[in-house]
């Protein structure tokens, strides 16, 4: 129960984040006519490190999962929306789709 709602907290707070920081990009490009070089550069950085935040978590996640031999329906759901954030939205390089593929082949036990 307590790994579920670590997955969910942590996947939660990763897709809000991945939001605010859509929002505040889109924000920043309706700005036309401004120099916007400094908070171009910041919101780069937070892009990048929030990027490297979600592969890391993706990848310890899975490793959990895969160490030992199963996963629950919510782990994996949780775990493949964070998987689709990271890839979509924050535009992944394919660091976790092997860890992906071998988190989605594993038995998935009840709750």
């Amino acid at each position: 129960m307590n790994t579920i709602l670590l997955c969910i907290l942590g996947g939660g707070i990763g897709a809000a984040t991945v939001n605010l920081l859509d929002n505040l990009i889109q924000k920043l490009m309706e700005r036309s006519g401004k120099h916007m070089s400094k908070i171009d550069k910041q919101v780069n950085a937070l892009w990048e490190s929030q990027r490297f935040m979600m592969l890391d978590k993706i990848v310890t996640m899975g490793n959990r999962f895969v160490e030992s031999g199963s996963v629950t329906f919510s782990e994996l759901r949780v775990f493949n929306e964070m998987y689709q954030i990271y890839c979509s939205k924050l535009e992944g390089n394919g660091d976790a789709e092997t860890i992906h593929d071998m988190v989605n082949s594993l038995s998935v036990v009840k709750e």
